[in-house]
């Protein structure tokens, strides 16, 4: 029996994330909010009995489809399991996992999860971070270990407000189910600017960069109970000194993470055109390579937002020394103004 139920009934905790609203039996890392009618239901299974002792993937997860659901499963170094269950359209999310610690699976589940799922749901979605000055959103977007977390740190260091870590959903674009008919099915799109909604309110960060980037007041918080060789963390961006936005915000710029410049001094950037930010734009569409194949339907977004919104191609020093400084560059030059 899960912890999370009280004799034969799940106790239930509700939340927010990602435009949607949630019920679930693992506390998860957001304001709890009162008893609402759930888009989504996330319930703890059973545990699993483990039977491996190494990943039979190399890259540790699975995304299999099946006639009646969707299994979104995870193997760590030594074999242990999580499994996600994903059914009526990722409307109902079961967990099931052979380490006995549930909580271990929340990061999993807030991010790639909850991804899988608003993609099953037709929600696009990019691979990037969000931050938020004036009620407006910057995203930052590279490839992994492009800085994208660290300058969204230095960002939220200097006053920004975070958003969205690694998943930036748009929420007033959808695409509908083809439904078995042909060609390309007709985006629903909501307002004359794309959104992106909150995430959940913590960016994943190495505790060794707060030192260097001379922030103090903050707690880091254990990911998970069996840590992994790199021992990152997550930080509270409620402790950070831009806190933390919480509504939809209409996308006002995107900064493209490039290669580092050997050189010191300020960052190198420069604004794409439509149709090269729209193809750069096309390969930071969170899950392209796992469960969202690229498609018409990613290119026509992409095309859709290079029209309507700035995006540039940032190299930042090689430095990281420089990162606050970097981060104050672009407030002043691209943000602020």
């Amino acid at each position: 029996m899960s912890s999370a139920t009280s004799g034969r009934h799940p106790v239930y905790k509700y939340y927010s994330l990602y435009g949607k609203r949630l019920k679930s039996t693992l506390p998860l890392p957001l304001p709890e909010l009162p008893a609402h009618q759930a888009e989504i239901t996330i319930e703890t299974g059973q545990k699993l009995p483990k039977t491996l002792d190494a990943s039979p993937v190399p890259s540790g997860r699975e995304w299999i489809r099946e006639p009646d659901r969707s299994i979104v499963r995870f193997y760590d170094g030594v074999g242990h399991i999580y499994q996600f269950d994903l059914t009526g359209n990722g409307s109902h999310i079961t967990i099931s996992q052979t380490w006995p610690v549930w909580e271990d699976s929340v990061f999993a589940l807030v991010n790639m999860v909850m991804g899988a799922v608003l993609t099953l749901q037709g929600h696009p979605m990019f691979h990037a971070c969000s931050l938020v000055h004036g009620d407006r959103a910057f995203l930052l977007m590279g490839d992994s270990g492009a800085g994208k977390s660290s300058l969204s740190i230095a960002l939220a260091a200097e006053g920004l407000a975070a958003h969205a870590d690694d998943v930036a959903v748009i929420d007033n674009i959808t695409f509908p189910d083809l439904n078995g008919q042909t060609g390309m099915p007709k985006p629903v799109i909501s307002g004359s600017q794309p959104a992106i909604a909150p995430g959940y309110p913590r960016i994943k960060v190495k505790p060794e960069l707060l030192d260097r980037l001379g922030i103090t007041g903050v707690t880091p918080i254990k990911i998970a109970t069996v840590e992994g060789p790199e021992k990152e963390r997550w930080i509270d961006t409620d402790q950070l000194p831009g806190g933390t936005h919480r509504k939809s915000a209409p996308i006002s710029a995107i900064f493209l993470l490039g290669e580092r410049t050997a050189k010191s001094g300020d960052p190198q950037i420069r604004r794409l055109g439509p149709m090269q930010a729209a193809f750069a734009l096309s390969g930071h569409m969170y899950g392209t390579v796992w469960f969202n194949p690229p498609g018409p339907k990613n290119l026509f977004l992409c095309t859709y937002i290079a029209e309507k919104v700035p995006v540039y191609e940032v190299c930042l020093p090689d430095d990281l020394d420089l990162l606050r400084a970097s981060a104050r560059y672009l407030i002043r030059h691209h943000i602020a103004n």
